[in-house]
């Protein structure tokens, strides 16, 4: 079997990830297997590939904003569609699968027998990204053939919904359980690098900085959690819009929680970070699948997540699910509560990797 992954880019990210493990598991079978990156650049993602002497197809090497403009200003002849379909072409695989959206590319099965694409968003999120043109593209890509693979069963509706012929399958994304639950960041270390009492009680945030990741509230939850345990901290790790961290920065300053409130950027050890966390608080407006979520439930951290989050990522005791409109107080009380959940729904092993990536192989083999 000879697969081709097209994913927009290889930056840190959560489809980036996936696309990076899956890629390599399956080099590991013995199954052929290449990546298509629409924007090229030297990540820590495509030096793994190149290590492990994985191909890495680009359309557009990489850029900055100056590049991009000329592209703008002065596009290429030949179509993006048009090179997608020259890639596909020449590696001649038996499975092309797509984790980025396939714009107008045209779904042909004499080029390529089998054609796949991960949703990594709700449909209302994915749809709402596009014009009238490229909306209709896609209908018609999932009426020639397109099998898409949703991660949570509403998606897989939402997607009949919209094409009543759509040839869907609920897999969700695979994470390497075992390896997240290997990674530990020694807690009192951390404290010490950090010069805070050994008694502090950790709540974490990862994360990009985006209005939809609610860091507004998630600063008045930690005010909250001041007002019960003073001797608490706040670290946010991830980057983001330059706008929306320095919003933030202006609300702890706002709020005088320069001391309480640590911003830790993007850590590549930010897994490991998470072993330390006392608990992690999600009030996203939005999640179609929370990949966070769930290495904080397999690194046993306690939860509490906006009731956004799809109920198929809750898989642990400590895992709680509650509205933005709830009180901060309230989302406060459960994060430093020892309560737990008598319906436990799955085991987090149900994401594990090789499991899910088994599952896809089926599909690719049908």
């Amino acid at each position: 079997m000879k697969v081709l992954f097209v994913i927009h880019h290889l930056k840190m990210g959560g489809a980036e990830t996936i696309v990076t493990n899956y890629a390599l598991q399956m080099k590991k079978m013995g199954i052929e297997v290449a990546v298509l990156d629409i924007w090229h650049f030297n990540t820590i993602l495509f030096q793994k590939l190149k290590n492990a002497s994985i191909p890495v197809f680009s359309i557009f090497k990489e850029s900055n904003i100056i590049t991009r403009i000329i592209n703008h200003l002065y596009p290429s002849k030949t179509s993006l569609n048009e090179r997608i379909m020259n890639v596909i072409s020449e590696y001649k695989p038996d499975v092309v699968h797509f984790h980025t959206f396939l714009g107008d590319t045209q779904i042909d099965k004499e080029l390529c027998p089998k054609w796949f694409f991960t949703l990594h968003s709700d449909m209302n999120r994915f749809l709402s990204q596009f014009d009238e043109i490229e909306i209709d593209n896609f209908s018609n890509q999932l009426s020639a053939g397109l099998h898409v693979l949703a991660l949570t069963g509403k998606a897989k509706q939402d997607l009949l919904a919209f094409n009543s012929k759509t040839q869907v399958d609920v897999i969700p994304n695979g994470l390497d359980i075992q390896g997240i639950q290997l990674q530990k960041y020694d807690k009192e270390k951390l404290l010490g690098e950090l010069n805070l009492p050994k008694d502090t009680f950790i709540l974490g945030h990862v994360g990009r900085f985006n209005k939809v990741k609610n860091h507004e509230k998630l600063i008045n939850i930690f005010r909250s959690v001041l007002q019960k345990h003073p001797q608490s901290v706040l670290l946010l790790v991830g980057d983001g819009d330059k706008n929306d961290r320095k919003r933030v920065h202006g609300l702890v300053e706002e709020y005088s929680l320069q001391d309480r409130v640590i911003f830790l950027g993007v850590r590549k050890d930010a897994i490991a970070l998470m072993s330390c966390f006392d608990a992690m608080a999600l009030p996203s407006y939005q999640e179609s699948f929370s990949l966070v979520l769930v290495e904080a439930q397999a690194q046993g951290v306690r939860c509490v997540a906006s009731d956004t989050v799809p109920d198929e990522v809750i898989c642990t005791d400590k895992c709680f699910k509650l509205s933005v409109n709830e009180s901060n107080k309230k989302w406060a009380n459960l994060l430093l509560s020892s309560c737990v959940r008598e319906n436990n729904v799955k085991s987090v092993n149900y994401f594990d990797f090789k499991k899910v990536l088994s599952n896809i192989l089926s599909l690719y083999q049908k």
